[in-house]
């Protein structure tokens, strides 16, 4: 968590990190975050867990795109569309994820262990493992919800 104990410092920080390592490597950090996007994005045959931990994601669509087992322990995400997403068996423990919208997702077995969410919008979930549509109680261990709707 930040110095401050704010999700603004949380976020600032992983910001920072991921500018260091861009300009470490001279590339626009926009196209980093558009690279990485993309991938996630066009990726549908790989088999094996991608792990994407503490990425910095601002403003990304990933409509329709399937995060199936990916792990973004972590990541902070900003702006983020996961609408019709596949999520299953998806991490995002120890992200920040603010303002990102959740839409007809199935979320089985995601997990937002010590998460913060603030401000994310949640709708017309599924999950074969909870009926009720919202993640189980063991998937969201200490997470901390902030101003959610």
């Amino acid at each position: 968590m930040a110095p401050n104990g704010t999700v603004q410092g949380a976020q600032k920080i992983a910001q920072l990190k991921a500018q260091q390592h861009a300009y470490s490597f001279e590339i626009p950090l926009t196209l980093i975050r558009n690279a990485i996007v993309g991938f996630l994005k066009k990726d549908r045959g790989l088999s094996t867990k991608i792990k994407i931990h503490g990425v910095h994601l601002d403003y990304a669509d990933f409509t329709k795109a399937d995060l199936n087992d990916y792990d973004f322990t972590g990541a902070t995400l900003t702006h983020v569309n996961f609408k019709r997403a596949t999520l299953t068996d998806t991490i995002f423990d120890r992200a920040v994820i603010l303002n990102s919208y959740f839409s007809e997702n199935d979320i089985g077995g995601t997990s937002f262990k010590k998460a913060i969410l603030g401000s994310c919008h949640f709708h017309d979930l599924s999950n074969k493992e909870n009926k009720n549509g919202k993640p189980s109680p063991n998937k969201m261990d200490e997470a901390l919800l902030v101003v959610s709707c």
